[in-house]
This record gives C-alpha cells, structure tokens and sequence, in this order.
C-alpha cells in the first residue's frame, strides 16, 4: 500500500467556458455541467476514506471541492499559492483573439519558455516557482488519501513538482475538465499512477 495518494481533479467546466477561454485570475463560478461533473467526480470517490482535500481560493476550484466531499467529515484546506496563474490583458480571452488583439505578444509568447510575463499579468518562472513551494508544503509529507480540486495549470505544476521533474516535461500533459490525476508516495518517493482519467464523466466529458 501507498504512504499517500493524492488524486488531482481538474474543476468542472465554468459560466466563463474554461475550455476555450483564459480563466486564470477571473473569478468565474461553474456552470450546470461543471457542477455535474463534480458530482460524477464525487461519486466515483464515494468509497475513498480520503483524509483531507485542497482547492485555491478561486471559487470554481473550492465549488469543486464542496460538491466532491458532499457530507463526509474531512475539512478542506484553502492553499492561496495554488491559485491560477493571473493572464493579465488577456483574462477572458480566446488564444485566437489574443493573436488577433496582441499579434506582438502573441509571437512572444510563442517563442518564449520560462520567462515569459503575461502583460499585466504572472510571470511563467514566477508562477512555477510559487506552486512548486505550495505543492511540496502542502503535499510532501501529507499521509493518506488527499483530493485536491485545482486548475490546469496548477495540475501540470503540482505534478512535475512532486515528481521532480523539470516544468517542461509536463507542460503539455493533458488535463480536461474533470479529469483525475492520481499520483502514489512509496518509500518518500512519487510515481504518477495515471494523468487524464475522465472514465468517471461519460457523456459529461468536453476535451480541450
């Protein structure tokens, strides 16, 4: 058996189309089937004597984690560094209007790796930085089952973090709405079990 398991569920879709739109700092709340997605999410854990779960300040992320615990007794701890990274400029937009409205930006974002800064906005390397010390704080030592509803980004971060790995090997790890994934602790150590389990949501499931 596993030291601990911590199970990463991605919040459900939002009213601000989290699947198409960057959400990052905005504060948008889930829509109808973001909040039927948690409730697949909920009753596929309805087994799990999870210990504690986690969520960002943001409410489509805490949302996510009050409908996921219904009324079992675990607390759910609030963790301000796994808030999302903040778009600046281009909060709400489509990646198709930012190339439109900020063709300049744009190209740099492209060409950029760690140190791009959204305008107005986070810093990449700064945003890594952050998670990577909330993940290792909150997670490290943490026995048991924990659930943590958190946001894309921060999914990819918290994984390479625990990992060790450097952020760019899971830059473009898959992450959908809803979805589990469930990394395992042996001897100090962890092992990724499995990234993007959407077999829980069905007809519920909208891919990126």
């Amino acid at each position: 058996m596993p030291e601990s398991q911590l199970i990463l569920v991605r919040h459900g879709e939002t009213t601000g189309e989290s699947r198409i739109r960057l959400n990052g700092a905005t504060d948008v709340a889930l829509s109808e089937h973001g909040r039927a997605q948690m409730r697949a999410a909920r009753d596929r854990l309805s087994d799990s004597q999870v210990a504690f779960a986690v969520s960002s300040p943001l409410r489509r992320s805490h949302e996510s984690a009050v409908i996921i615990r219904a009324t079992k007794p675990y607390d759910i701890q609030v963790v301000d560094g796994f808030r999302e990274i903040d778009f600046g400029q281009w909060e709400t937009w489509t990646f198709a209007e930012v190339a439109e409205r900020d063709p300049d930006g744009y190209r740099r974002y492209q060409n950029a790796v760690d140190e791009f800064q959204f305008p107005g906005g986070d810093s990449r390397s700064a945003f890594r930085q952050r998670v990577k010390e909330a993940s290792i704080q909150t997670f490290d030592t943490a026995r048991g089952i924990t659930i943590a509803a958190l946001h894309k980004g921060i999914i990819k971060v918290v994984t390479a973090a625990l990992l060790r790995a450097h952020p760019s090997e899971h830059a473009h790890q898959p992450c959908d709405l809803g979805s589990f994934t469930i990394l395992e602790r042996e001897g100090g150590k962890w092992h990724l079990k499995s990234i993007n389990d959407v077999s829980h949501l069905g007809i519920l499931h909208l891919s990126d």
